[in-house]
């Protein structure tokens, strides 16, 4: 099964619930890296854990989301390893 949830959509636009729903994915790098087109907003559910990653909420991904796409794939990097961790470290 994979890990992460991705949502997105524009604020003037959004579908709702499943509707909004861009797939599922390994990493969160690959999550982003799929995010085409346009997205006013993004949540990435992390299925094993429960958390969400929300553009609008977190501080740090908010921060990253505005400054760009560089920004971003290092936020993704840093929570991918941060996850690997958590596994490799076990219950």
């Amino acid at each position: 099964m994979l890990r992460y949830v991705l949502f997105a959509g524009e604020n003037y636009y959004p579908a709702g619930g499943m509707q909004d729903c861009k797939g599922c994915f390994n990493t969160i790098r690959e999550a982003i890296e799929a995010l085409s087109g346009r997205a006013d907003w993004m949540n990435i559910l992390d299925s094993r854990t429960g958390e969400i990653f929300d553009t609008k909420v977190d501080r740090d991904l908010n921060q990253a989301w505005i400054s760009g796409s560089s920004a971003l794939a290092a936020w993704a990097d840093e929570m991918d390893e941060e996850a690997m961790a958590d596994i490799t470290r076990g219950p």
